[in-house]
C-alpha cells in the first residue's frame, strides 16, 4: 500500500512510495465507453492481468488513463521491450477494439485525457 509523502507537514505532490509507477494512456474509438460490462472495465479488467493498477483515470469515450506498478509490469507481453504490445492485444482481445498505448505520458502540469 502507498502512503503519502509529507514535507514539512504538508502532503508532497507527485510521490508515490512503495510502487514504480508506469502512467499508460490508451486511445481508441469507443475505448473509454461506460456502462455495464462495458468496454472501458474490460479493458482495464485486460491491463490489470499484466500488472498491478494504482490509479485508474476517468474514462472520455476515446481516452483513458491507468497507473500501473512498473515492478510487476509485463506490458509488452514478453515482446519487445517498450512495445507495450501486451497491452495492445489484451485489450483487443478484451473489447475488439484495435488501440494506440504510450506508457509514460509526460504529465507537464496535469493529467492528458
Amino acid at each position: 500500500m502507498a502512503i503519502v509523502a509529507r514535507v514539512n507537514g504538508t502532503v508532497q505532490a507527485g510521490a508515490f512510495y512503495g510502487y514504480a509507477p508506469v502512467w499508460v494512456r490508451v486511445a481508441g474509438t469507443a475505448v473509454g465507453t461506460v456502462g455495464i460490462d462495458n468496454a472501458w472495465e474490460r479493458a482495464v479488467r485486460a491491463i490489470q492481468t499484466l500488472a498491478a493498477t494504482v490509479i485508474i483515470g476517468t474514462p472520455t469515450a476515446n481516452v483513458f488513463m491507468v497507473v500501473v506498478d512498473n515492478t510487476t509490469a509485463n506490458l509488452d507481453g514478453n515482446g519487445a521491450p517498450g512495445s507495450n504490445a501486451g497491452v495492445i492485444a489484451a485489450i483487443l482481445g478484451a473489447t475488439g477494439i484495435t488501440c494506440t498505448v504510450t506508457t509514460n505520458v509526460d504529465l507537464g502540469t496535469t493529467l492528458p485525457v
